[in-house]
């Protein structure tokens, strides 16, 4: 389900899409981004609307009002070289 939240996880998405998409629980969900957020695969990017003034991606925020769960998104990996 990890991996699933992950490729959800392009575009910056709240908590309770995410759940609904994957069949789950908000709660699960945000306790995997807790822990992907802790490991440095995602990040949030905001916690409420009151802040979408001075957001980097607030012209192509999926959810005008995000919430008290916020915004997630993944954080990009570098491709590794061999």
């Amino acid at each position: 389900m990890i991996e699933s939240l992950l490729e959800k996880l392009e575009f910056p998405r709240s908590p309770d899409d995410l759940a609904r998409e994957l069949g789950t629980t908000g709660s699960v969900v945000e306790g995997m981004l807790e822990l992907l957020e802790s490991r440095g695969y995602v990040e949030r990017l905001c916690q409420s609307s009151s802040s979408c003034g001075g957001c980097a991606v607030v012209k192509m925020c999926p959810i005008p009002v995000a919430g008290p769960q916020g915004l997630w998104r993944r954080i990009p990996r570098p491709e590794s070289s061999s």
